[in-house]
């Protein structure tokens, strides 16, 4: 629009030297001081707008998060119209565009609300948002400005688990246990009479005392489960048709797991040879800790992690096995396991972990690859869809 009047602009200033009429030339500079004034003005209120967004940074799978943006005039120049234009991904947008025009006075401010929607887990920008000013009438052309993007990141989805069967790991921990070969000293579990091969240390002397006959007292029996969780993510050990459905599979996996063992106040940790989408590389092993705010590190690398070719399955595993302390339970989540990741998984048994193999998605070879798990003694799983968790739920 502002280009066309000023090509009127120079038309109307030939036909005003044609005519000589003072009225044109009046014309001629009213229309050039309302062209100069509403570009200055656009320009200049536009740079003296400010934005900014506040949100949940992340998100859980199938949740909601408000954001509120706040646009304010620190000029003492109103702003006649801004238009605001965000960029959102599909993943997480709302039911309609983010595209709002708002008026600003002097000193002003304004508000626009919409909401962002965890359908998929990832990492995601929240962004750039563009604005547009321009003069009242709407003759000049438009003036804009990018707004940076945020992110947010949408952690996998969590299936609460009840009982999943991971090897113990050490019988000096806080979990309640059923064979009795691991009893904790510091767990009371009440007193019986004294039999044939007691050790003297179990004998309760006050109740000998009180009863005129020897007892001894009893534990309860508990394991720590400290679990190094190992999800592949090397592209070719998936089927191209399958790849993604048991993929996302194992992220479910791992991060149910990881949330049943930190709830149980245990430790964890994880390592995965996919591609962070922050780095564009392999992310940093999570080393085997507990506590809530560990919990959410994992869930964070869990939501960003893809697929990719980068190291193999055997090597992550002979990669980080060496650092895991003795008795931790190496919990293998893959969708193939060749020759290799057998040797690392007998090799990292034989050290002294424990180590369970979980099976993900749907594979010809899977069928092989459990009875082979089974003849090197190793506990093995097989989910072949996500309602196949219900086994560690009951």
């Amino acid at each position: 629009m502002g280009s066309h009047l000023f090509v009127f602009l120079i038309a109307l200033v030939g036909v005003a030297a044609l005519l000589r009429e003072e009225f044109l030339f009046t014309l001629v500079y009213l229309l050039l001081g309302v062209y100069l004034l509403g570009r200055w003005w656009g320009t200049y209120s536009l740079k003296h707008v400010k934005v900014k967004r506040q949100f949940d940074r992340h998100i859980y799978l199938g949740e909601r998060s408000r954001v509120t943006v706040d646009i304010v005039n620190q000029s003492i120049l109103p702003a006649a119209w801004v238009q605001i234009q965000e960029s959102i991904p599909v993943e997480i947008s709302g039911s309609e565009p983010v595209r709002q025009v708002v008026s600003l006075p002097s000193r002003g401010k304004s508000q626009v609300e919409y909401w962002l929607e965890g359908r998929k887990r990832g990492y995601y920008p929240v962004g750039p948002m563009r604005l547009y000013s321009g003069d009242v009438l709407g003759i000049i052309d438009q003036e804009s400005y990018e707004v940076p993007a945020e992110h947010v990141t949408v952690y996998p989805r969590i299936i609460p688990l009840n009982k999943v069967a991971i090897p113990p790991s050490s019988p000096m921990g806080s979990i309640r246990h059923t064979q009795p070969l691991f009893e904790d000293p510091s767990r009371a579990g009440g007193k019986r009479a004294y039999g044939p091969g007691d050790s003297l240390r179990r004998v309760d002397w006050k109740a000998t005392a009180a009863t005129g006959n020897l007892q001894v007292k009893l534990f309860e029996p508990a394991i720590a489960l400290e679990t190094a969780i190992f999800l592949n993510m090397y592209a070719p050990d998936y089927e191209d048709r399958q790849r993604y459905e048991a993929t996302e599979l194992g992220v479910i996996v791992a991060a149910s797991l990881a949330t049943w063992v930190i709830r149980k106040r245990q430790a964890a940790g994880f390592m995965t040879n996919g591609i962070d989408l922050l780095t564009g590389a392999p992310p940093s092993a999570v080393p085997v800790k507990g506590g809530q705010g560990h919990l959410m590190r994992i869930l964070e690398v869990l939501a960003r992690v893809n697929v990719g070719e980068t190291d193999n399955f055997a090597g992550l595993i002979q990669h980080h096995k060496n650092s895991l302390s003795w008795g931790t339970t190496l919990a293998a989540v893959t969708g193939a396991l060749n020759d290799d990741g057998f040797d690392a998984l007998f090799l990292a048994q034989r050290a002294g972990l424990g180590v369970m193999l979980v099976l993900v998605g749907r594979n010809r070879e899977l069928d092989r690859v459990e009875q082979r798990a089974r003849r090197f003694g190793i506990a093995c799983t097989r989910l072949e869809r996500e309602r196949d968790l219900d086994v560690w739920r009951k």
